[in-house]
Parts: structure tokens; C-alpha cells; sequence
């Protein structure tokens, strides 16, 4: 079923692209580099006391080679996994994305390997990507891109509505499962305000793991505040293992290139039947940063921050750590 699917969306692509008339030329590259600097004030926040980092590098293409049609790739220069001891010292590079996309008359078709519309909004306003990750992406509630289908409709200038059906395993691993995940969500966009409402669903053959999502955010010319609200029923499709948690992020702009920014998240669990203490407590806690950037061109962007982890074990310590990050982009 899926084989036939994919199938069936490739060739109405192929044959829409034979109908254009006007190829374009040309092509884009793009780059992206994230690093820094930062040392540990309380506790053990990262693997060593202080540390010069490259915590990751993007390199892509895309070429717009018909009217509304365009193909592209992203290539992630990084650790595939993020949790693992030596995540920083390992280097890999392999897809972030790949595919297809079509954009025109209000409607949006991307295939192939694929951002998860959901982390694309709150990481947009949010927009501190080098510093840390969007919510959603930060506690992996889903993967930030997938193999997949995705499809978007403006209906007019305010409201929009998207879908995607994906492999569900992320960009990390190829399909090992006969089971697939459905996103759906409604964006609200009145004047300088934007909202989405989202439900994700992975169901197998014992359950569905199902993940609520709500955000909302303003961006105005002096200020930008954002919050998002995150619920995840049946976590890897295990019955009644529940989290929840959410963000909220400000930014005032002091000048055109000086800004001071903050943000807090938080995550916790639910306790279990029988048990004394949240299934995950290990890993539930808050955790705060905030700072100042600088942007120097188009190009560059520094900022020197705070960051900090409070876990809600008692067994566990608290830990902090100055940052200096710097994006370069091209």
C-alpha cells in the first residue's frame, strides 16, 4: 500500500512537470555552520569542564528546474545520534533531506526526504537554531524530517491546513515496519500572530503513540513571544507511558543588529500504575536560556548565553554553563 502510494504521487508529478513549458536555470548552494565556545559553571552541563565545539555544518543545493517545481538536498555534517557520549567527537555526513517540492496557486507537495512542518513554525519564530534546538525537536518528541509525503493548503490569507504520511522512523533509519505516521494541523495567522494545532499519530499493532501538539507566537518590530504546549499519549507505542511539557521564548530587539532573548522549557512524566515516581523522571526537568545576540552581517551571528538544566530528581544535580555560539551561513 504505501509502495503504490508513493507511486501514485510521483507520476502526477512527472506528468505535471512534462506539461510545464518554461525551465529555469541555475541553482542554489547553501551553508550553514554552528559553532562555539563555553565552559561549565555549576555541575557537569556538558562532557568536559570547557570546550571549543563545530556542533554541526549543513551544505545543500536546490534548483528550481520548472515553473513551481524544484528538487533539493541537504546534507547534515554531524553525529546521527545526538545522545551518544562521543556525539561530538564522531563526524558523519549524511541526509538531512532530499526530494521534490511544488509550490504554486496556494498549494505546497513535497516528497522524498522531508522537514516535519510542525518543527519548522515554533524553529522559524524561535530562530536561535545554534543555540538550541525548537521544543519539540529538543525533547524528540518526533523527527525533525522523515521519509514521506507532505502536502499544504493556504485557503486564504489567514488560515492554512497541512498533512503528511511518513515512514515514521525519522531521517536516521530506512523502513523496518509495515506501519506508517500521520500528521495533521491548522494554522491560524491573523496580522502579526500565528497559531497551529496538530495531531501526530503512529499507531502498531498494539496501540497508537499519539502526540498533541498547540503553539502560538507574535513577531512584531520591537518584540517576538512564542509558547507551545506539547502531550504524548502511549510513548513508543507503550500503553499509558505519558509525557507532557512546553517552551515559552521572548525576544526584544534593542537595535537592528543587538537583541536580548530568553526561554523556558519544561518536561515531565506521568506515574504509572503500581509505581512511586514518574516512568522518566531520569530525564524530566526544566531548563533556561537566555543571552544576547549580535548579528554582525547577514552572514554571522554570535551570541553569549546562559544555559542551565534543572532535573527533577533529587538525586540528580543541577548544571550550568556559559555559552558563546556563532552561526555562519552562506
Amino acid at each position: 500500500m504505501k509502495r503504490i502510494l508513493l507511486l501514485c504521487f510521483a507520476v502526477i508529478g512527472i506528468s505535471t512537470i512534462g506539461r510545464a513549458e518554461t525551465p529555469l536555470a541555475g541553482g542554489k548552494v547553501t551553508g550553514r555552520i554552528f559553532t562555539d565556545a563555553y565552559v561549565n559553571t555549576i555541575g557537569d552541563y556538558n562532557s568536559a569542564s570547557m570546550a571549543f565545539e563545530v556542533t554541526r555544518a549543513y551544505f545543500g543545493y536546490s534548483n528550481e528546474f520548472a515553473e513551481g517545481w524544484s528538487a533539493f538536498v541537504l546534507l547534515d555534517i554531524g553525529s546521527i545520534n545526538d545522545d551518544s557520549e562521543y556525539a561530538l567527537i564522531r563526524r558523519y555526513t549524511y541526509f538531512k533531506n532530499a526530494g521534490l517540492k511544488y509550490k504554486k496557486n496556494g498549494w505546497e507537495l513535497q516528497l522524498g526526504l522531508i522537514g516535519t512542518y510542525q518543527f519548522k513554525l515554533q524553529e522559524k519564530l524561535w530562530g536561535k537554531r545554534y543555540i538550541r534546538k525548537s521544543f519539540q525537536d529538543e525533547f524528540k518528541f518526533n523527527s525533525s524530517a522523515d521519509l514521506g509525503f507532505f502536502v499544504k493548503k493556504s485557503l486564504n490569507d489567514i488560515f492554512d491546513v497541512d498533512f503528511m504520511i511518513a515512514n515514521g522512523e525519522g531521517y536516521k533509519d530506512f523502513q523496518y515496519d509495515d506501519f506508517l505516521r500521520y500528521s495533521a494541523g491548522v494554522v491560524a495567522k491573523p496580522a502579526d500572530f500565528q497559531f497551529r494545532a496538530g495531531i501526530d499519530l503512529a499507531p502498531n499493532n498494539d496501540n497508537i503513540n499519539t502526540v498533541y501538539t498547540f503553539y502560538g507566537g507574535y513577531k512584531g518590530e520591537k518584540f517576538k513571544l512564542g509558547a507551545d504546549f506539547t502531550l504524548e499519549q502511549n510513548y513508543k507505542n507503550r500503553e499509558g507511558y505519558t509525557r507532557q511539557g512546553g517552551s515559552v521564548f521572548g525576544e526584544l530587539f534593542l537595535s537592528d543588529k543587538l537583541s536580548v532573548f530568553g526561554r523556558y522549557d519544561m518536561i515531565y512524566s506521568n506515574i504509572l500504575e503500581g509505581d512511586e515516581r514518574p516512568w522518566n523522571l531520569s530525564k524530566d526537568g526544566s531548563a533556561l536560556v537566555g543571552g544576547l545576540e549580535y548579528s554582525v552581517n547577514k552572514h554571522m551571528r554570535a551570541s553569549l548565553n546562559y544555559q542551565d538544566w534543572m532535573p527533577y530528581a533529587k538525586n540528580l544535580d543541577y548544571a550550568s554553563a556559559i555559552y558563546l555560539n556563532l552561526e555562519i551561513n552562506f
